[in-house]
């Protein structure tokens, strides 16, 4: 008769136990494990779990299309500070019309705002390169190559500055390989370093800005260079819209020095006279708005009643030169138009006719 029989493991069997029990840890807790290593190691050693290549094509995917100086700043600074956790984010950008650097975002506030003789301006057009903080007050406590890297630089007066913004590093904004502006970069929420790797992403994102700002600055030139291009090349079509109602006004004029007595030309020429010296005015003003955006002023006018006007004040003409006029108008509407420049053209179509 066969019996079961129970024998001792014997003492190994703890190690089989143990055995066991490392084989689910590695199946089940080692993914697990080595996550929270890597983010020991990553903490411990200022590692970014941030694809930066990533978010300087994002940033950029931003900014590329603004046209205004504080929406690039701001968008940049925004998100640079909630990338890196910053306390702070500032540029200062040269302002031609303040003739001083100007601090963003802050509305443009002339208070906030740097000499191109400041100190830390004057260094960055030197070394066109990036400026840290703590390098400075490492050189300036040992005073090591102080009288070769920073002659004739205040260094105080660039640490106070940087320390107002609680700085970690300084970039330069090159427009033509000069420094049109800085950008501030303040320290961590805690207090760490930044690293290389969030340096060179910074860098990228402000040699970017630097370009995006060069190719507002040169189309605002190309801009006001064709405005004065044009200017030049409309003065004479301007003197001769110009002379034609004056040549009216004039015809005008001696129609009532020759016949003083007939009250309805003298009716005619103080009726139509204010119009054409209000017209004179625009023309100018015309010429001023090349310089500067205007809005067009368009109102409902009878064309048939315009034509009109411009024919009775242009009646002297004809006659003087024997002229003959037929009206014949169909039926037009109403339409909204710029009167004053419509008047103008007409008359200019008139007066070259005859």
């Amino acid at each position: 008769m066969n019996k079961l029989v129970f024998e001792p493991i014997g003492d190994n069997w703890y190690k089989t136990f143990l055995f066991f029990v490392c084989t689910l840890f590695i199946v089940f807790g080692f993914e697990p494990a080595l996550k929270v290593l890597d983010r020991v190691t990553r903490k411990a050693f200022f590692i970014s779990n941030y694809d930066y290549q990533v978010l300087l094509q994002y940033v950029l995917f931003r900014i590329r299309y603004m046209k205004d100086f504080n929406d690039i700043f701001m968008e940049a600074s925004s998100n640079v500070v909630k990338v890196l956790r910053l306390k702070v984010s500032v540029f200062f950008f040269w302002d031609e019309q303040r003739d001083s650097f100007i601090l963003y975002p802050s509305g443009g506030d002339d208070s906030a705002s740097l000499q191109k003789e400041h100190p830390l301006i004057s260094y960055m057009g030197i070394v066109k390169d990036t400026v840290y903080y703590k390098k400075l007050q490492d050189d300036i406590a040992y005073d090591m190559d102080m009288s070769r890297r920073y002659k004739d630089i205040d260094v105080h007066a660039m640490t106070l500055l940087l320390k107002r913004f609680d700085a970690e590093i300084c970039l330069p904004l090159l427009i033509n390989g000069e420094v049109k502006g800085i950008w501030i970069i303040g320290e961590k929420n805690n207090k760490g370093l930044i690293s290389r790797e969030e340096i060179n992403w910074i860098k990228n994102i402000a040699a970017q800005i630097s370009v995006i700002v060069e190719n507002i600055i040169l189309y605002g030139q190309l801009i006001k260079s064709e405005r004065f291009a044009m200017l030049g090349r409309m003065s004479a079509a301007v003197a001769h819209e110009i002379r034609n109602p004056l040549t009216g006004l004039s015809g005008f004029l001696q129609m009532v020095n020759l016949d003083r007595a007939n009250g309805e030309v003298l009716d005619k020429f103080l009726k139509i006279a204010p119009g054409e010296f209000k017209r004179l005015e625009k023309l100018t003003d015309n010429l001023l708005a090349l310089g500067r955006n205007t809005a067009v002023r368009q109102e409902l006018i009878s064309l048939t009643g315009l034509i009109d006007e411009t024919l009775e004040f242009t009646a002297h003409m004809f006659r003087d030169r024997g002229i003959k006029t037929t009206i014949n108008y169909f039926p037009v509407p109403k339409v909204s138009i710029e009167a004053k420049q419509i008047k103008q053209l007409m008359l200019n179509v008139i007066m070259n006719a005859a």
